[in-house]
């Protein structure tokens, strides 16, 4: 376990500690056929806590709410709920608000019966369901929409109608799964304001794809998601959390960046045959092959700098993330807008000084 996962753990150890209003215990979630969804997590967040959990699509960030919300068993490990461990509680005993992007609004009900619904199923009486569907519609500002049927609304107020449903009934954990996508990033920016609102005294957790729409100053702090592994937890303002793995970098960058392997050989960095002499100091001498890692505008498709790639492209996917081989070991290179296609052979240029080394396997930093 990595020095960040024990700290994580140390944290979550702690019963007594105010931090530990949920605490998530080396949870993993395996499927069969042996893909592992989500790797020996460990967190904790207070109560009233807010907190992002950041990755790219099919990083485990989904997985990791509906195994906390109930809607997935685990594999192993712990879920702790105020002091409670929930694990085989049924999804009705966990008292735990869950939304996804999904929304589930039946398009022919009215917003009011919408609202309404997790009060009445839970039998309120008349007067208090008024009450607080009255009390939350003034909060969000919808009660020109009360009597509109869930047809009627644009896809911005249908979300704004399930978070409504959703906050109606107080309950102690409220995790919401990549809602913001398919929105505009005006949009996003005050759908995050109307949550904060909603949600401000209450735990949190919200999961997204990316960064973008958080202000700063911000009360949130970020679990970041890599490979279904933490790879970093902390402040969301602090770059160092994203910049110890790779896979944060690429999560930092938003996967714009040009990974290449490399053999280590005390002063020399052996790339498709060719080395290259560096002064960059190793973090450790245990490692001796790792990953070249640059930024995309450190890359120049001709022959100025002095490290030189020459390789055949084997897939581009929709991010513009070219793949291709270096001794034997898949490559990635954001191209933009460069006009190339599967099978193109493609030269591209850095300097050493521009990179940072990642240990192949971990893809920890070894560089400094």
């Amino acid at each position: 376990m990595n020095n960040l996962n024990k700290d994580i753990k140390n944290n979550c150890v702690n019963d007594n500690n105010s931090n530990n209003y949920l605490m998530i215990k080396q949870l993993s979630k395996s499927y069969i056929g042996g893909y592992n969804a989500l790797n020996n997590i460990n967190f904790s967040l207070a109560d009233g806590g807010k907190l992002l959990v950041f990755s790219e699509v099919k990083g485990g960030k989904t997985t990791l709410l509906s195994c906390i919300a109930g809607l997935e068993s685990v594999s192993s490990g712990e879920i702790y709920l105020n002091n409670n461990l929930i694990n085989d509680l049924k999804i009705k005993d966990r008292d735990i608000g869950y939304l996804d992007s999904d929304l589930h609004l039946q398009k022919h009900k009215k917003v009011n019966e919408i609202i309404a619904y997790p009060l009445k199923i839970r039998k309120f009486d008349n007067n208090t369901i008024v009450e607080k569907v009255l009390g939350i519609a003034n909060l969000l500002n919808i009660n020109d929409i009360l009597n509109c049927s869930v047809k009627q609304l644009t896809n911005f107020q249908k979300i704004i109608v399930a978070l409504a449903r959703l906050a109606v009934l107080d309950r102690k954990l409220y995790l919401l799964d990549d809602i913001f996508n398919g929105l505009t990033a005006d949009i996003q920016k005050q759908l995050f304001e109307i949550i904060t609102k909603l949600f401000k005294n209450k735990t949190l957790i919200l999961a997204v794809n990316s960064l973008k729409f958080v202000p700063k100053p911000s009360d949130y702090n970020i679990l970041l998601l890599g490979y279904g592994t933490v790879i970093g937890y902390g402040n969301i303002y602090d770059r160092e959390i994203y910049f110890d793995t790779l896979a944060g970098v690429k999560l930092y960058y938003e996967r714009k960046v040009c990974a290449i392997p490399c053999y280590i050989d005390n002063d020399s960095i052996c790339i498709n045959g060719v080395e290259y002499k560096h002064n960059i100091t190793l973090k450790s001498s245990v490692f001796n092959e790792g990953i070249l890692c640059l930024e995309s505008d450190k890359i120049a498709f001709d022959n100025s700098k002095n490290c030189v790639i020459t390789a055949e492209i084997g897939y581009i996917n929709k991010d513009k993330i070219a793949y291709f081989d270096i001794d034997n070991k898949v490559a990635t290179i954001y191209i933009g807008d460069k006009k190339y296609s599967t099978f193109d052979k493609i030269t591209f240029s850095f300097n050493i000084e521009d990179c940072d080394i990642y240990d192949y396997n971990s893809e920890r930093i070894i560089s400094t």
